[in-house]
């Protein structure tokens, strides 16, 4: 899938959320007709919500960024020009040095000192993307991974997309016998 196609992709779901009656429709995507039969409540609203909230940030994740995320995404999926790497640590020290050259060991670990890079970082080379028409060169971006942070998104992602499944293979198999 090119870049075009997730534009209209993403211009596509910017539409269906837009709508008025949006709320309901994905409602029906990720709800089953049997918990809606009686009506909207409060809980069902609430959970329908987090799913497109969820749906939202997955979204987010791919466009809109100056970033090269798509080719890091590719680069990652295929496993070429990228690097995990978790012996990099990046800190901020506002101590300056002393007046031979040297920094103190407490200006890296001290309270005036931010880390960085403190957690595992991915390192994509990519193409640059073009200025004025012209190609650039390559280009390394590092992207520090929190893990945790990570595996919870990845969680609640798939359950929103678990639930959007889960409701169209029911649709799917409706009067073919008797599935589960």
């Amino acid at each position: 899938m090119g870049p075009n196609q997730l534009d209209q992709i993403v211009e596509q779901l910017q539409e269906f959320f837009s709508s008025p009656d949006a709320p309901m429709k994905f409602a029906r995507l990720v709800l089953r007709q049997q918990d809606l039969q009686s009506g909207m409540t409060e809980q069902l609203a609430s959970a329908s919500n987090v799913f497109a909230d969820w749906l939202q940030f997955s979204i987010d994740l791919l466009v809109g960024h100056e970033l090269q995320l798509n080719a890091a995404h590719n680069k990652v999926k295929h496993g070429l020009s990228v690097r995990a790497r978790d012996d990099l640590k990046v800190t901020f020290a506002s101590t300056p040095p002393a007046a031979d050259g040297t920094i103190p060991v407490s200006a890296l670990t001290g309270p005036d000192a931010v880390d960085i890079f403190d957690r595992p970082v991915i390192e994509v080379l990519a193409q640059a993307p073009k200025v004025g028409g012209h190609r650039q060169g390559l280009e390394l971006t590092q992207l520090r991974v929190d893990v945790p942070a990570v595996l919870a998104e990845a969680y609640m992602i798939a359950w929103a997309h678990g639930a959007m499944f889960h409701i169209a293979a029911a649709r799917h198999f409706d009067g073919r016998g008797s599935f589960p």
